[in-house]
């Protein structure tokens, strides 16, 4: 891609002002195929116009570097087993990304106006043609994993539950091994048993048996909880 000073030096010899300016795409736009800046030139010439307005454009690498933040962000629900699945992929991509010089442009766009209509031209460099941004990248990454990711998912369940299993049947054995709970011959005697029981530092793991899907403590299950046990206690 032709340099900015190469392209005010080129117009500036052919007797064409150049104009930087902010472009963006009219409805009355011709298309140049021929992506050679001396095309455009020639244009200008032959129809007696002296300006070619010009514009550089840079990308932000902050929208092509991929970081935990926004992988947390994609993907909240396994974010864990997705960047062991793809770091390599990904620590490969941004390497890709650091090595680019973000302050050089990657996209020259050159106009002249003709009869109402924008006559323009364009150059990039070869590398945009092979750069993903983060968004991309992710999302090919989790349909190649996709299979992989399915089974970490159903395997982190599995062993979630197993842990809770052992966690309902440590309680059980607490609670009824607990004189104090044979003591709560009623409802509100239970629910206020299993309350206080919960409060106890030692005894916060069992809180996780308990939570609502919105990761907050819910009374009612374990009041039911206790509820089962007095009927296996009595039984």
């Amino acid at each position: 891609m032709i340099s900015e000073n190469e392209l005010v030096n080129i117009l500036k010899d052919n007797g064409i002002i150049p104009l930087k300016c902010i472009y963006e795409s009219k409805e009355k736009t011709v298309v140049l195929d021929d992506k050679d800046i001396n095309t455009l030139i020639s244009y200008a010439k032959d129809n007696n116009i002296q300006y070619i307005f010009y514009e550089y454009r840079c990308l932000e690498k902050e929208d092509y570097i991929i970081d935990k933040d926004y992988i947390m962000t994609e993907i909240p629900d396994n974010f864990d087993e997705f960047y062991k699945i793809a770091s390599h992929d990904i620590i490969k991509h941004n390497k890709k990304v650091n090595a680019i010089d973000f302050k050089q442009p990657y996209l020259l766009e050159a106009f002249c106006i003709h009869q109402g209509s924008y006559v323009l031209t364009s150059q990039h460099v070869v590398w945009i043609e092979n750069l993903l941004d983060a968004e991309s990248v992710v999302k090919e990454l989790r349909l190649k994993y996709n299979k992989q990711l399915e089974e970490l998912r159903l395997k982190t369940e599995m062993e979630e539950e197993k842990r809770k299993e052992l966690l309902k049947e440590e309680l059980k054995d607490i609670i009824l091994s607990d004189d104090a709970f044979s003591r709560c011959t009623n409802q509100k005697m239970r629910r206020y048993y299993v309350d206080e029981l919960l409060k106890k530092t030692e005894n916060k793991k069992f809180l996780d048996l308990f939570m609502t899907d919105f990761g907050q403590f819910f009374i009612g299950k374990a009041a039911t909880f206790v509820e089962n046990l007095w009927i296996l206690k009595k039984d």
